[in-house]
């Protein structure tokens, strides 16, 4: 649509770049051009190396401003930011006599370079909005800017300066060693005061090489690190990504919180080479894509666009991490046989992630290309338009899909594709942990598509339906598990009869366990003059059963009855059967067994197998030889005793006799009784 010089008679660079909703482009760089083209310049050319600021309209046909910026010794800049009203931000590093404003931030030089951040108007009339130095006393340089639309601006950048100006209740308030430290500055332009500033780094070199804003405020600083105790830190109970270095010196991707005071996630990114960033950009969930270049053969990537290394010193790479920083969403190498760097990253409203950069690999991957092979010289540009497919949740089901309270079940998250790395996780959520539990998290294992968990309940009075959401990287699934009440599952007693005046244990059982306050299950019986039951019996909050007992009786002839079990509102009614029986003829002794007949007589002693029911039991008595022994007609057991004597009168005998003494009810006992001359 256009192309355009940009710069007067001497060196003039060109280092950061933006674009406002109306399409004009803001150029930050460095000039050594005294005639560098200015247009409503908020100050002349300051000598030696001037950082500029110019904003071309949409068409690139004219300037609407185009300024110096910078003392008489050297000022670059290196990053431009715009906001929603046009106003630009602007960092780099100066040698000082920088032009300051008044609610700075810094208003001097802290010695050597220092780093500086400014704020021009929208239409780039003078006076600067904000302007200030930041350093200590050693070099500092600024090196990317970001801005929010409250008037906060973030810087990130390196300083070598043990006293970097850094703010109470940062993360990381000292200078942590080595050669240099990141740092990172939020700044609040509407007032005079810092809103957080922190070193980032460990005992060797640590420097940043992108940065990010999201809409909350947090901070996503992308870097490199040959620190072997670089903070590595994740919010969440997992680990970050990548604890440990592996290389000489190993990107880094770190989150934080937007008062400061915090690491929400940071991770080492490298294999057991080298890597370099090149930058970091956000989409509307929370993911930080990366890139840059590796020097390693073992980098992650898990990437059909392009999962080995290519070849040459080094390849691209761009990566997807989630948004806990505890694993890679997706990662690919970018580069053909020869040396290969990405050097920029954006990415468009629909998730389409492009990639700038250098190629010297006659092999580079094309497609779709407008320029199909390398046109010659020892490098060729490239941009490449690509997706990185984030896994989701594919399903998410529960097996059985409805329980009765206190039992569990399995859930099971299906994945879109097998996980590449370790580090992914699965994070549960109950709608209702009192009723139902589920573990905070699961992990995946590596190649793994699914994973299973345990879904434990608790007893519920009434049937529950309740909403699991178990959250992927950004994507969610909600499944329902169905809780119901425990149900009446059984009546039984231990013995289906019982004799009259004795008691029978009976038992009740749910299918599950008796919620809070106990299961209250109703008992009746068709005629509790036989056989009576308690109105109620209550199975405790937790337990399966409870037990009865059921009193018989006595009554003279054999009953059948039934009892039913009710527990209202949860499952049918149960019933069962038991028979009351009439006592009969346990035992039947004689004291003595052998008597001298017409001299001695015997006693007969009766026993039943229960107590005698109201108007007693008559049991008929024989005697198999009257001539030698007689017995009553009958006896009769009194209500509610079990035994009576009777007594059996000898005879004179001339011959010894035994005649057979029978006793009849139900059963027939019979005794033989000897009687002697």
């Amino acid at each position: 649509m256009y192309s355009t010089y940009l710069g007067g008679s001497g060196d003039d660079i060109g280092r950061g770049i933006a674009v406002d909703s109306a399409g004009n482009a803001y150029i930050a760089g460095e000039t050594y051009s005294a005639n560098f083209p200015p247009k409503d310049s908020i100050q002349p050319y300051g000598g030696g190396d001037d950082a500029f600021v110019t904003k071309l309209n949409a068409s690139g046909s004219q300037l609407i401003y185009s300024t110096f910026l910078g003392g008489p010794t050297n000022d670059s800049a290196s990053a431009i930011a715009v906001d929603s009203s046009g106003i630009a931000y602007e960092t780099g590093n100066t040698n000082g006599s920088f032009p300051t404003r008044s609610g700075a931030y810094q208003f001097s030089s802290g010695g050597a370079n220092d780093a500086f951040v400014v704020k021009i108007s929208a239409d780039g009339h003078a006076p600067l909005l904000y302007s200030s130095y930041i350093g200590g006393s050693g070099n500092d340089y600024g090196g990317s800017i970001a801005a929010d639309d409250i008037g906060n601006v973030y810087v990130s950048g390196i300083t070598e300066s043990s006293n970097f100006p850094t703010t109470s209740g940062v993360f990381q308030p000292n200078f942590a060693g080595g050669w240099r430290d990141a740092y990172v500055t939020k700044i609040s332009t509407t007032n005079t005061s810092p809103n957080y500033s922190t070193y980032l780094g460990g005992t060797a070199s640590d420097g940043p090489d992108g940065l990010a804003i999201d809409s909350l405020g947090y901070a996503y600083i992308k870097g490199w690190t040959t620190s072997n105790n670089f903070p590595v830190h994740s919010s969440v109970s997992s680990s970050a990504y990548q604890q440990l270095k592996n290389g000489g010196q190993d990107a880094f991707v770190s989150k934080i919180n937007p008062s400061g005071s915090a690491l929400v996630y940071s991770t080492y990114l490298g294999g057991t080479l080298e890597e370099h960033g090149s930058g970091i950009i956000l989409d509307s969930t929370g993911h930080a894509y990366i890139t840059g270049f590796t020097c390693s053969l073992n980098f992650p990537s898990s990437s059909s666009i392009q999962p080995f290394y290519g070849g040459g010193a080094y390849d691209a790479f761009v990566t997807k991490l989630d948004v806990d920083g505890t694993a890679l969403v997706d990662t690919t190498y970018l580069g053909g046989s020869s040396d290969d760097q990405a050097n920029g990253i954006a990415i468009d409203t629909s998730g389409n992630i492009y990639v700038a950069g250098g190629t010297s690999s006659a092999d580079f991957k094309v497609k779709n290309a407008y320029q199909s092979n390398n046109a010659g010289g020892s490098r060729d540009a490239f941009i490449t338009k690509m997706q990185l497919d984030a896994i989701t949740i594919l399903s998410f089901k529960i097996s059985p899909s409805s329980v009765v309270g206190g039992k569990s079940a399995i859930g099971t998250v299906t994945l879109s594709k097998p996980v590449p790395m370790n580090g992914f996780v699965v994070y549960l959520v109950s709608s209702d942990p009192t009723i139902v539990s589920v573990p905070y998290s699961v992990p995946v294992p590596v190649g793994a598509s699914s994973v299973s968990f345990p879904i434990l309940t608790n007893p519920v009075a009434a049937t529950t339906k309740v909403p699991i959401t178990a959250t992927f990287d950004g994507s969610s699934k909600t499944t329902p598990i169905t809780v119901t009440a425990a149900s009446l599952y059984s009546l039984a007693f231990q013995l289906t009869s019982v004799i009259g005046g004795n008691t029978e244990l009976g038992t009740v059982k749910l299918n599950g366990a008796a919620p809070d306050g106990g299961a209250v299950v109703f008992l009746s019986s068709s005629n509790p003059a036989v056989f009576s039951v308690p109105s109620s019996v209550t199975t405790s909050a937790g337990a399966i059963s409870n037990t009865f007992n059921g009193t018989a009786y006595p009554i003279s002839v054999d009953t059948v009855v039934t009892v039913t079990a009710n527990y209202p509102g949860n499952g049918l009614p149960k019933t069962t059967k038991v028979t009351v029986k009439a006592p009969v003829i346990k035992s039947f002794t004689i004291t003595p067994s052998t008597v001298q007949g017409g001299i001695q007589n015997s006693m007969g002693t009766i026993m039943l197998t229960g107590v005698a029911p109201a108007g007693g039991i008559v049991v008929p008595l024989t005697s198999s030889d009257t001539s030698a022994a007689t017995v009553p007609a009958s006896v009769t057991v009194l209500a509610g005793n079990n035994t009576v004597d009777f007594t059996i009168t000898s005879q004179a005998v001339v011959i010894q006799k035994r005649p057979v003494i029978t006793a009849t009810s139900t059963v027939i006992k019979a005794i033989i009784l000897t009687v002697n001359p």
